[in-house]
């Protein structure tokens, strides 16, 4: 069972998610997908999944809904030996997009991924925020100890099909918490703000 806590500072919104059961007990800060003004940046998460699969999707992404710019981040990869004696690259990786989408378009475009089921579904049935989260800070117990290292950068991957508005609010923070260069040729709106979200997690 879940109880949800928010409280105010310095004129940040910050949601609190508490659960009861003893299954999510470590403790991590994430962001909201969500923008301003009611849309959706892309927003996926992959645990074990084969890396070029990853690619993969997104080049489907861009091919069926537009979608353009990709931020990939990794909390873990490793190179895994095949039965041909070949070696695939196999981790757990956090993509943040900029493509403004509705809530249901971004919903059907993670139904064309190998994302967690989780993942997809936790807006939907449960989730009362219903926003897409991914974390951007270390893992901790709740002693404050890090237990698993803040997710680092993997690639930017950009497609040059760009049919839709880009967000500057999570571009910004890509720029000063990602360190990803400049992107030049996007349609960004004005915003400035997302939301931050402290909660439990495994």
């Amino acid at each position: 069972m879940r109880r949800k806590l928010q409280i105010g500072w310095c004129g940040i919104k910050l949601y609190i998610n508490l659960y009861r059961d003893k299954k999510p007990n470590l403790l991590t800060l994430g962001i909201f997908n969500e923008t301003q003004d009611n849309y959706f940046v892309p927003f996926i998460d992959y645990d074990e999944v084969a890396y070029d699969k990853v690619v993969k999707d997104l080049k489907h992404l861009n091919s069926v809904f537009g979608v353009c710019t990709f931020v990939v981040m990794t909390s873990g990869e490793e190179e895994i030996k095949q039965v041909d004696g070949s070696s695939r690259l196999v981790g757990n990786y956090l993509v943040f997009g900029l493509d403004k989408l509705t809530f249901h378009e971004h919903y059907a475009m993670l139904g064309h991924t190998r994302c967690d089921s989780w993942f997809r579904e936790a807006p939907v049935k449960r989730f009362s925020q219903r926003s897409w989260v991914l974390r951007v800070m270390p893992k901790r117990d709740m002693k404050g100890n890090i237990v698993r290292q803040t997710p680092t950068l993997k690639e930017v991957i950009r497609f040059g099909s760009c049919i839709h508005e880009h967000s500057n609010a999570h571009y910004q923070f890509y720029l000063k918490m990602f360190g990803i260069e400049q992107l030049k040729g996007l349609k960004f709106d004005k915003m400035e703000d997302i939301d931050d979200l402290v909660y439990q997690t495994r």
